[in-house]
């Protein structure tokens, strides 16, 4: 990352800070966002082009059939319908053994058709509550599946 997306970086950085979230730096450009009124949290990458936020999920099966390939299927289209702002993907072909569950992972890109746009707080806050709600749907929904979030690591 050159200095000058380094700087914008900062500038989003704080439009989170200002609407009470806390920011944690990441590694390749990302950080970590959370809320304490939510209890996941969330990456974000800020680019003179857009503002992306993705959140890894982990949906484990509840019963025998739910870790064949078609269930997974009907798992992520359902979870495609769910979600407002998110795309929902998943890469693996296989349940992953040590989390004995399929690794989904859910990615939204705002936009706001300027190219290094000033993003103001009422802004970020409005994206940040739209993310926050398609993940309590996720969540939430009855899908066969346990599905849980990437968890805050230390308390606000």
């Amino acid at each position: 990352m050159d200095e000058t997306d380094q700087i914008y970086n900062e500038v989003v950085k704080q439009r989170f800070r200002d609407v009470g979230c806390r920011v944690t730096d990441c590694d390749d450009g990302y950080f970590e966002v959370a809320r304490q009124s939510f209890p996941a949290s969330f990456l974000v990458r800020a680019t003179p082009y857009f503002v992306e936020f993705t959140t890894i999920m982990l949906a484990r099966p509840r019963g025998l059939f739910g870790r064949m390939m078609s269930k997974r299927n009907t798992l992520l289209n359902r979870m495609n319908q769910v979600t407002k702002v998110a795309k929902v993907t998943c890469d693996q072909s296989a349940i992953d053994g040590n989390e004995s569950g399929w690794r989904i992972h859910t990615l939204a890109r705002f936009v706001t058709g300027r190219i290094e746009s000033e993003y103001d707080s009422e802004l970020i806050d409005h994206w940040v509550n739209l993310w926050l709600q398609d993940l309590a749907n996720l969540i939430l929904e009855d899908t066969g599946f346990e599905v849980v979030a990437m968890l805050k690591d230390q308390p606000e």
